[in-house]
């Protein structure tokens, strides 16, 4: 392995379990505050967004939801430069009647799909084209468990067995 595949492969880990803590963050501060928060996926821009789910969707799920890039986990960003090469997918799709979905957050720390084709679990993929590697992270739900896994190639199922 080159030394840039290298690095490629280093950074999709450390963006994998960046992503892992943002999105427990994002169940704690639902349970903290006592409401629930919707993370939508946006594949084109390769970022997730969290809100409170309520009547006023724009206020985000943050401590300081003043602050510039409050509740959005920028995927792009965390893995630096090389990002054009990055790809976001998840399992299940998006229902074919909605634009987007995600997950929610409760109070109770439990999730529950948002606007996808099915309920259970929700596996985040990324992919960089460089690697044949790539990275996962599982959410459960209705308990809102959360793992990060590997899949060794782009047709082999995540496996979450290890410590990766």
């Amino acid at each position: 392995m080159n030394l840039s595949r290298s690095w490629a492969s280093q950074r999709l880990l450390a963006s994998t379990r960046e992503l892992e803590n943002w999105l427990g963050e994002q169940r704690r501060f639902a349970m903290r505050q006592n409401l629930t928060c919707k993370v939508m996926i946006d594949h084109a821009n390769k970022r997730l967004i969290s809100t409170i789910d309520s009547g006023n969707a724009a206020t985000p799920c943050s401590d300081d939801p003043s602050a510039a890039g409050a509740g959005i986990f920028d995927l792009a960003e965390s893995f630096g430069s090389g990002s054009d090469k990055l790809e976001l997918l998840s399992t299940p799709s998006t229902r074919p009647d909605d634009s987007d979905g995600g997950i929610r957050f409760s109070f109770r720390g439990f999730s529950q799909n948002h606007q996808l084709s099915s309920e259970g679990r929700l596996e985040l993929r990324l992919r960089h084209r460089d690697l044949t590697r790539q990275r996962c992270i599982r959410i459960v739900s209705p308990i809102g468990m959360m793992r990060d896994g590997l899949a060794t190639d782009e047709s082999s199922p995540c496996r979450y067995d290890n410590s990766y």
